[in-house]
C-alpha cells in the first residue's frame, strides 16, 4: 500500500474484528485503545524511521544523514511520546 498509516488501520481494524469473533475485546474502550495503541506506534516508528519520506526530505534539505535526523534528533522525541502514552 502506498500510504501506512492507512494499512496501520486496516490491519488494526482486521485483528479487532478477528478478537470480535473470539469475544477477546467484548467492549468499545479496549477497541479504541487498541487502535490509539497502534496509531500512537505507527507515529513513533515514522519518526524515527530513516527510510520514511518525511526524514529522507529533512535530510536533504539539511545535509545531514538519515540516521542523524531520524534516530538522534527524533529519538527522544519518539521514546517521550511512548512513556506518556503509557500512562
Amino acid at each position: 500500500m502506498g500510504n501506512p498509516i492507512l494499512a496501520t488501520l486496516i490491519q488494526a481494524w482486521e485483528l479487532i474484528q478477528s478478537a470480535n469473533a473470539s469475544a477477546a475485546l467484548p467492549n468499545q474502550p479496549l477497541k479504541r485503545h487498541f487502535m490509539l495503541a497502534a496509531l500512537i506506534g505507527w507515529s513513533c516508528a515514522v519518526i524515527v524511521s530513516p527510510m520514511t519520506a518525511t526524514i529522507a526530505i529533512a535530510s536533504g534539505a539539511l545535509d545531514r544523514p538519515a540516521s542523524q535526523v531520524g534516530l538522534r534528533w527524533n529519538g527522544a522525541t519518539a521514546v517521550a511520546i511512548l512513556v506518556i502514552a503509557s500512562i
